[in-house]
């Protein structure tokens, strides 16, 4: 049961990284005409292409199983990373508390790790790092911003850091020195982080 609760969570997430990404892509696709005649001509193509797919399902419903399992195999590979592996046994589960504390100490190493010998770390790179470390996929700058406020790490408007310009970020500063990281750096394996959602008491 928890292994097929477990699959529709990944299907979940992984249908919303999906159609963001199509959404984002197609939206790149129009605005990438020059005038706003080729963009209104790129967008008409669209809703001519949308109208026949519609005609064209309602004419052979059967293309609508392929459709869906073409979809479904997309969200499934999105998904990936997203969600965690279930416990092989009741003895490998570890309390709520105690899973969730773990991911708030990995987040916070994240943020130092990606900070370096800098002064700071925007949090569009900080979102990068989650992303190459395959987790969150769908996360964006705002759920990352959304940790960071509810795990209590500062997070400026205007954080310079060298070779990468000004924008909103964490700075070093405003870091306690205790939560630096003293053991090795989680690069070796993957990192468990807090959703958006999560609740510090």
């Amino acid at each position: 049961m928890k292994r097929l609760r477990l699959l529709g969570d990944r299907l979940w997430y992984g249908s919303i990284t999906v159609a963001r990404r199509r959404a984002a892509a197609l939206a790149a696709w129009v605005r990438a005409s020059p005038t706003p005649r080729g963009r209104g001509f790129r967008f008409a193509v669209l809703l001519i292409v949308g109208w026949i797919a519609v005609r064209t399902a309602r004419a052979m419903p059967a293309l609508l199983w392929v459709a869906t399992a073409a979809w479904l195999w997309a969200a499934h590979r999105a998904g990936r990373g997203r969600i965690a592996a279930p416990a092989e046994s009741p003895a490998e589960e570890t309390p709520a508390d105690t899973s969730e504390g773990s991911a708030e100490d990995a987040f916070r190493t994240l943020v130092w790790d990606a900070i370096g010998d800098r002064q700071g770390v925007h949090l569009r790179d900080l979102l990068a790092a989650l992303h190459q470390a395959g987790m969150h996929p769908e996360w964006e700058v705002a759920d990352v911003r959304s940790v960071c406020t509810r795990l209590g790490i500062p997070v400026r408007d205007r954080v310079r850091v060298r070779g990468r310009g000004v924008t909103v970020g964490v700075h070093r500063a405003d870091l306690a020195p205790a939560e630096a990281p003293s053991g090795p750096s989680p690069e070796s394996g993957p990192v468990e982080t807090p959703g958006p959602g999560l609740r510090v008491a």
